[in-house]
């Protein structure tokens, strides 16, 4: 039998990782996010690949550093932090969280969002203040898209009625990454989309030339064609949207 099959893909043996990093850490008898931190980047560190780096780091745009860790053996290392600080609650994490979004590299923001999405039971109605702090620090597509559609979208189920006002405020404000995450939080919702307010993230930007709204615009409705096509098809049909958002919106309809 094989190293991969003898133990999994995803294991730290398939994927060359010393299994030490995920004993190291000692046993949590009380919290700190600085001594949180500062254990967290040592086990991203030991598994840093600089030669990888660069490349990370150009395909995002210079957004921010890498660590140059592959997303499977992130994946790994995340499972076991998330784990191993389980026993804390949200509002004493929420420090640790906004120290992993301070920080310059790009793998600590990922961890920091999955962790908070993970946290999804422990939503409560002033969340959002965390949410938002996620969504316009570091802003890019590859942290946005995510808290947006999973984090945000989990928020808005959970509490409909403070989310109207956020996300009214999201349409209009001059940031586009918080318009392009009104867009998106009801990206899993399907037939639960409430198609009004749909409506309404999309109109106030459909003339816009900024690709990422643009883009946004065309997923959104391709999303929700799924549960309504009648709906979406008459919806491009009677407004005059961007080349690439009638593609989008168009992309899985006859």
């Amino acid at each position: 039998m094989d190293q991969e099959d003898e133990h999994g893909i995803h294991s730290p043996q398939a994927l060359n990782i010393d299994p030490e990093l995920f004993i190291s850490f000692p046993m949590p008898q009380s919290f700190s996010a600085k001594s949180a931190l500062s254990e967290i980047r040592s086990s991203f560190q030991l598994t840093a690949n600089p030669e990888l780096a660069p490349a990370m780091k150009a395909y995002m745009k210079q957004i921010a550093d890498y660590f140059g860790i592959p997303a499977p053996q992130r994946r790994i290392i995340q499972k076991e932090i998330i784990s191993h600080w389980k026993f804390v609650p949200l509002p004493e994490l929420s420090p640790l969280l906004e120290l992993l979004l301070a920080q310059p590299e790009r793998e600590l923001h990922y961890l920091a969002m999955e962790w908070l999405y993970q946290r999804k039971k422990e939503y409560k109605p002033d969340t959002i203040q965390l949410i938002e702090h996620f969504l316009t620090t570091t802003s890019w597509w590859d942290t946005v898209d995510f808290i947006a559609a999973r984090i945000l979208g989990t928020w808005a189920e959970k509490y409909p009625k403070e989310a109207k006002p956020i996300i009214r405020k999201y349409i209009k404000s001059p940031n586009f990454w918080l318009n392009r995450s009104a867009m998106l939080h009801q990206l899993f919702y399907r037939d639960k989309t409430d198609k009004d307010l749909l409506e309404d993230c999309i109109l106030p930007h459909i003339s816009n030339k900024e690709f990422f709204l643009r883009k946004a615009i065309g997923w959104c409705l391709r999303s929700y064609a799924a549960s309504n096509p009648e709906w979406v098809r008459e919806f491009v049909n009677t407004h005059e949207l961007s080349p690439l958002s009638r593609k989008e919106a168009l992309k899985h309809l006859s």
